[in-house]
């Protein structure tokens, strides 16, 4: 609906402004236009008045300007200009004069804007005393850009109006449309929004109701304008934002119709970026709108004293709706991870405090602090959400070590006592000798005999047994020290995990290394 009434919109109202076109129109109507006029005294004098307001005008904007010319001397020649263009334009018969004049408007109107925007606590006779606003910059530019569109319309039917003609005419157009929209964004005193928008969609109407190439420059600015206003809800007003993005489609939609009728692709590609950008903003508001309404749902549970697990479907669904919204891929990219990682985190509250399902938590909890870590450099070490994620993560996992530790001990303890009588007779073959030399030996000839390790070849046990001499009493410390190192790498526990061997072989591996540890600390030094 915003759109629908733009090609009948006029673009002045009471309280804006109201073209003095709009006034001598049937005047003209009654009259018709041509190039040369019948004898009449108007036409001269349009002529002498808008050369009078090119004397003004020039002795100040002109090349054989002064220079350093003092500002109210600058103001008060271009109003003076002003004052006798339109004079000229009022008295005008012809559509000669009419476009001379309209144009040369246009171009005043341009340049009283830009002395307002550099001299703004100077005193301005078209506006009265002081009266140098945001809004009455709005309307110098609004009234030029009504002149200038008066003027393309009016010279396309003159055929001694040049290429190079129109080309300057829409130079000033478009300098006045830009001027016009950096206004617009350079504070917010003037209105909300909608009054911004208001103001462009009147420019629209009149490029549009003149024909002007240039008319794509205020759809883009609706666009633009639109889109920067929701971009600058964001985290603040999920709903609103949503509101203004919806409405935004329809404003690039017609600016890319818009730009396609006149060929500017390169502005067609910057208007699909928008909406790649409306897109994402949109997507975030929306993962944040279901994200609370779960978290309002989640805060009625606490307060219940049943479980409601139908609530609480629906509490998980929202979560995950906002997930999904927050995770879509646009232009290769994430749009928001940063809302995807809470409601991520929010969900593994549910599992943990809820129901109680720590495992599923600390599941969602890990996929939460994943996605934080992969907005690095930004960190999130302040926010409840994120603390919540990793406190979590490390109480799951001390709890299930010590958990995992006490089953292993259970475990180990009956391997044991089924072991006892393996290990029994590995002691009692110790016996022999009192001596800890004595002992290495047997140990090591006991162990690559009956217990040969899992993951070595024979021919490193054979390489061991050969080093060793044939009967006890004739082995060196060196050679049983040697022996004694070698058998532990091959039986310690790290090479042996229950992993990829027998919980039992891995208990006798560990008892054995205790075993060949004491006896190394003999041979310290060899």
């Amino acid at each position: 609906s915003t759109y629908s009434h733009m090609n009948n919109t006029s673009f002045g109202t009471a309280d804006i402004y109201m073209p003095e076109s709009v006034f001598v129109e049937q005047k003209r109507m009654k009259r018709s236009h041509s190039q040369v006029s019948s004898s009449s005294s108007s036409p001269v004098s349009s002529k002498l008045k808008r050369q009078r307001g090119n004397d003004k005008f020039l002795s100040v904007w002109g090349q054989s300007a002064r220079l350093g010319l003092p500002p109210t001397i600058k103001v008060s020649r271009t109003e003076e200009g002003i004052k006798l263009y339109l004079q000229a334009y009022q008295l005008s018969d012809c559509a000669l004069d009419t476009v001379s004049a309209t144009r040369n408007l246009g171009v005043s109107y341009l340049r009283l804007a830009e002395l307002m925007a550099q001299h703004p606590k100077l005193d301005y006779a078209f506006y009265g005393k002081g009266s140098c606003s945001l809004k009455n910059r709005l309307d110098s530019h609004q009234k030029g850009i009504n002149y200038l569109c008066e003027a393309i319309r009016i010279g396309k039917t003159l055929p001694d109006k040049t290429d190079e003609w129109r080309k300057k005419v829409d130079e000033s157009l478009v300098d006045h449309l830009k001027r016009l929209y950096n206004v617009l964004n350079e504070t917010s005193e003037y209105g909300d929004w909608r009054e911004k928008r208001n103001i462009l969609l009147k420019v629209i109407g009149v490029c549009n109701d003149n024909n002007c190439s240039v008319q794509w420059i205020p759809y883009r600015d609706v666009a633009r304008l639109i889109l920067n206003y929701g971009i600058s809800l964001d985290g603040k007003d999920p709903l609103n934002a949503k509101i203004v993005m919806l409405e935004c489609e329809t404003a690039i939609n017609n600016a890319v119709a818009a730009a396609k009728r006149f060929d500017r692709l390169e502005v067609v590609e910057e208007l699909n970026d928008m909406n790649e950008s409306r897109l994402v903003h949109l997507a975030r508001a929306q993962s944040s709108l279901e994200r609370t309404a779960a978290d309002d749902l989640l805060k009625k549970i606490h307060d219940t004293e049943e479980l409601d697990m139908d609530m609480i479907r629906v509490v998980l669904d929202h979560y995950r709706t906002s997930i999904l919204l927050a995770s879509k891929k646009s232009a290769n990219s994430f749009p928001d991870p940063e809302s995807e990682a809470i409601s991520t985190s929010r969900i593994g509250y549910v599992y943990k405090t809820v129901l109680g399902m720590h495992e599923k938590a600390e599941e969602y909890f890990l996929q939460c602090v994943l996605l934080a870590d992969s907005m690095k450099p930004r960190t999130f070490f302040g926010c409840d959400w994120f603390k919540k994620a990793k406190d979590s993560i490390e109480d799951y996992r001390r709890k299930r070590a010590d958990q995992d530790s006490e089953e292993w001990e259970k475990k180990r303890s009956g391997l044991l006592k089924k072991m006892k009588p393996t290990l029994d007779r590995m002691h009692n073959a110790l016996k022999v000798s009192e001596s800890q030399l004595y002992q290495s030996y047997i140990l090591v000839k006991y162990l690559l005999r009956e217990h040969p390790p899992k993951k070595f070849k024979k021919k490193d046990i054979d390489e061991i047994l050969d080093s060793l001499p044939p009967k006890m009493h004739d082995v060196t410390k060196k050679q049983a020290a040697s022996a004694i190192k070698k058998i532990t790498m091959f039986y310690h526990p790290d090479r042996n995990s229950k992993i990829h061997h027998s919980e039992e072989w891995f208990v006798f591996c560990t008892e054995v290394t205790k075993l060949l540890t004491e006896k190394i600390s003999f041979f310290k030094g060899f």
